[in-house]
């Protein structure tokens, strides 16, 4: 599925089921203060993902030369002098400023060539947090990690169905139910629509966002032999239930004695559909005072799994809940760059 476009057509979609990043226009940074506010309330972070989003990373970006291949791969977008909109000369200073950190900490990896940490979790079936790239100058926290897990993303659930159904009583992917049908949509975007549904949304005239967007993902995520499968018991049924399994790395950072680090943005650096086994940067753009200036900053990263439940039907729409899995606090401490 294109992102960019469900995200037009949708609006409020799910932000953790289709990652993306995001370029505000100079016109979004100039227009007042509570703008730029109201995007870190919604953890949008202005990032160009140079090149290619490093999809493989790990072996293929350290083949090619990269000692860093998730610092390596953010740049935060700034326009040619020309295009940029008067009066917002302060938005492409803080860009140009974050750039500047983001090729210093990509510079200090390849410098020091610092070891990857690991730590496995066995209360998530013992998938594993690796701590990559880690860079700190006193004021600035920036981290790469990667998650590894064998637990499924997506799989069929074939019991307790009415169960599920029960309990699911929010449209997934769109904002209400008057924004998921799609003879709703604006006439470009049904068109584009219509032409990203998969073989089998085609074939049974899926006309449903909601419907579509899942459908979409199973196709990616599913084995062909699961594929077949869900779609052999949603003919027969016309429901489906599905379960998802989202890993993730929280959005606040503690230090030792549970101090927050302040909001912090992660970005998948990778080009999939949503987080799961990946490599993550994570930007910790305002530490708190007493965080700053340290010779080594020692943080607890906090991950988390959720699940949740989709009622999915063959001529309708798609509903789901959410459930809280548990977490996990993992230890982690990096050198003062300056101190080096």
């Amino acid at each position: 599925m294109n992102r960019e476009l469900l995200a037009k057509a949708f609006g409020d979609i799910d932000e953790q089921l289709i990652a993306q990043a995001y370029r505000p226009a100079p016109e979004d940074a100039s227009s007042s203060s509570e703008r730029v506010i109201h995007m870190k309330k919604k953890r949008i972070i202005s990032l160009a993902l140079a090149a290619a989003l490093i999809l493989a990373l790990g072996a293929v970006a350290y083949a090619a030369g990269w000692i860093a291949p998730v610092f390596h791969s953010i740049r935060y977008f700034v326009p040619a002098s020309e295009e940029r909109k008067p009066g917002s000369e302060s938005y492409y200073s803080e860009m140009e400023e974050k750039n500047a950190v983001m090729e210093a900490a990509e510079q200090y990896i390849n410098d020091q060539q610092l070891a990857p940490e690991t730590i496995c979790l066995p209360e998530f079936d013992n998938c594993e947090i690796t701590l990559l790239e880690r860079f700190y100058d006193g004021k600035n926290l920036e981290l790469g990690v990667h998650l590894e897990s064998d637990i499924p993303m997506f799989s069929a659930v074939f019991n307790n169905e009415e169960g599920i159904k029960e309990k699911a009583r929010t449209i997934a992917f769109s904002s209400g139910v008057e924004n998921d049908d799609i003879e709703m949509l604006e006439p470009v975007a049904y068109d584009e629509i219509m032409a990203s549904r998969s073989d089998k949304a085609k074939e049974y005239g899926l006309r449903h966002v909601s419907t579509i967007v899942l459908d979409s993902m199973l196709s990616h995520e599913l084995t062909p032999e699961e594929y077949e499968a869900v779609w052999g018991h949603l003919l027969e049924t016309g429901h489906l239930c599905i379960v998802r399994n989202d890993l993730y790395v929280s959005d606040h950072i503690l230090m030792e004695d549970g101090t927050d680090l302040g909001q912090t943005y992660s970005v998948p650096v990778y080009d999939d559909i949503a987080v799961r086994s990946g490599n993550v940067f994570i930007d910790a753009p305002e530490l708190p005072e007493v965080a700053q200036e340290l010779d080594t900053l020692s943080f607890k990263l906090n991950i988390r799994l959720v699940r949740s439940f989709y009622y999915m039907e063959l001529d309708g729409s798609t509903w789901y809940y959410s459930e809280f899995v548990g977490e996990s606090f993992v230890p982690f401490s990096v050198e003062n760059a300056e101190n080096r």
